[in-house]
C-alpha cells in the first residue's frame, strides 16, 4: 500500500513539474500581455489567464484573453437591445430580453389589442386564451423598460461581465 502512494505521489509531482505552474519570461508569460514578476505572471488590464490554454511544450500560457470594452456592449444595448448581450457572449441574457422584445411587437402586429372590440367601443366575448396573452402583453411591455434601463447600468458601472466570465476593460 505504500509503494502504491508513494508511486501516485511521484506521478503526481513529476506532473505538476511537467506542467509548469510558474511564469517562464517569454515562454508562457507573452511580453504583450504580461510581465514576469517574481515567478508569476502580471497580466497587463487588457488581458487575462484563463489558464485554459497549453503551448506545444505542454506548459500553461498566461494572460492569453483579451478583455473586450464594455463601451461596445453598452452602445449595442442602448440603440439595439439585446444586441449588446450577443455582442458580450451572454446568451442567456439575450434570449431573455428577446422574448421581452418579440412578444409584445407579434402580438401588437396580430392585433389583439385592437381587433376585439366593437365599433361603438365594448368589447366582444374574448376567449380566456385572448385574455391570457393580452395581459402577458402588457406585462412584457412594463417589464421591457425596467429590463433596458437595468442592462445599461450594469454594464456602464461594471456588474456585468462578458461570456466567459471575465471583468470587462473599465472605462478610461
Amino acid at each position: 500500500m505504500k509503494k502504491l502512494i508513494g508511486i501516485t505521489s511521484l506521478i503526481l509531482l513529476y506532473r505538476l513539474n511537467y506542467v509548469k505552474l510558474t511564469c517562464i519570461k517569454n515562454v508562457n508569460c507573452p511580453i504583450e500581455a504580461g510581465q514576469c514578476i517574481a515567478n508569476q505572471c502580471k497580466c497587463f488590464d487588457e488581458f487575462y489567464s484563463l489558464n485554459n490554454r497549453i503551448n506545444p511544450k505542454n506548459e500553461t500560457i498566461f494572460c492569453e484573453y483579451r478583455k473586450m470594452s464594455r463601451f461596445a456592449p453598452l452602445i449595442l444595448e442602448f440603440f439595439l437591445p439585446s444586441v449588446g448581450h450577443l455582442y458580450a457572449g451572454k446568451m442567456n441574457l439575450f434570449f431573455s430580453k428577446l422574448f421581452f422584445i418579440i412578444f409584445p411587437l407579434i402580438g401588437y402586429c396580430c392585433g389583439l389589442t385592437n381587433s376585439q372590440q366593437n365599433p361603438d367601443g365594448t368589447f366582444k366575448n374574448i376567449s380566456t386564451l385572448n385574455w391570457i396573452l393580452l395581459i402577458l402583453l402588457i406585462i412584457c411591455s412594463i417589464i421591457l423598460p425596467f429590463f433596458h434601463i437595468i442592462d445599461l447600468v450594469c454594464y456602464s458601472f461594471g456588474f456585468y461581465y462578458d461570456g466567459n466570465g471575465v471583468p470587462f476593460i473599465p472605462f478610461i
